[in-house]
């Protein structure tokens, strides 16, 4: 057995310590509040005289806690954040990470087409894997591009998927700056329209100005093979203007998974069927569009 340091003894820790048991030999435990638990957890910098083979890593949340272990001299191959390791490495065993299992009805889709390594972007991506309709894609060897305005967010996916294309920049219908609304730190509400801050009872912590770019020049440099397979879109209040201001007919993707508010299903749907998309299904508040010219080959789902 590998012998493992284990970074955080939080809730996940105790989610995860029968299965790490059963893998590891558990040489030691360290954490940032190491004076608030157990006598045997200790302090982080102590990993300096440990032997290891690796180290665990627990929480969710996990940037920050990465950039401390590789600042105690921690090589970066003997990191590993379990929620999101390669699958003999992960302790937990997720079968989704999607909100409603998006991500594995998308993966259907694509099988379905015959394509068994789409292509992605996705749009106001926020956590590499939590709520992620592209996690289990990347796991399973597919590419893409991810985009996240929130500067506190994107490090998570340089950690964890470094083969992505991995923005941090806002995404609108016209280049510039705009004033992005925190709630706090990782919040997926986080947005940069002050009208749908009004409308959660939270109050905002943080008002930042942040650039945006349009999704055209983002498939310009970065899509040299034109648009990717699959987009992701949850941009909080700016979907609608951004896909109607793009061409999707000319140049977009074969599926769209896109938040849409119950008001504005109608909407939209009209919006995607002018550009030639048929909604396949909805799930929670996503709607999913496929290109009309599949639909004989992914019929329609019933909602």
């Amino acid at each position: 057995m590998k012998k493992a340091v284990i970074f955080g003894v939080g809730k996940r820790f105790e989610d995860y310590l029968q299965n790490i048991e059963k893998t590891y030999e558990v040489v030691g435990c360290i954490d940032n509040n190491w004076m608030n638990k157990d006598a045997d957890v200790r302090p982080v910098e102590d990993i300096r005289t440990m032997e290891y083979d690796v180290v665990l890593v627990t929480p969710d949340f996990f940037s920050e806690m990465y950039d401390q272990l590789i600042d105690e001299g921690v090589e970066k191959n003997k990191i590993i954040v379990l929620a999101f390791g390669k699958p003999a490495e992960r302790i937990l065993s997720y079968d989704y990470y999607g909100q409603h299992c998006e991500d594995l009805i998308i993966a259907a889709i694509f099988k379905r087409m015959g394509i068994e390594k789409p292509s992605y972007m996705d749009l106001g991506a926020n956590h590499p894997f939590l709520g992620s309709n592209t996690a289990i894609l990347y796991m399973n060897g597919c590419r893409g591009i991810n985009i996240e305005a929130n500067p506190d967010l994107i490090h998570g996916f340089e950690i964890v998927r470094p083969e992505d294309i991995n923005l941090q920049t806002g995404i609108a219908k016209n280049d510039g700056n705009l004033v992005f609304y925190k709630y706090d730190k990782a919040s997926g509400l986080n947005t940069f329209l002050k009208e749908k801050t009004r409308k959660w009872n939270k109050e905002v912590q943080e008002c930042i100005e942040l650039p945006v770019i349009t999704l055209k020049k983002v498939v310009d440099q970065y899509c040299p093979n034109g648009f990717p397979d699959f987009l992701d879109c949850d941009i909080e209040g700016l979907d609608y203007e951004v896909l109607e201001d793009y061409d999707l007919a000319g140049n977009g993707p074969k599926v769209c998974c896109v938040e849409v508010i119950a008001e504005d299903i109608g909407k939209f749907d009209v919006m995607m069927d002018g550009k030639g998309y048929y909604r396949f299904c909805r799930l929670g508040e996503n709607n999913i569009y496929i290109r009309k010219e599949y639909s004989k080959i992914v019929s329609h789902f019933e909602d």
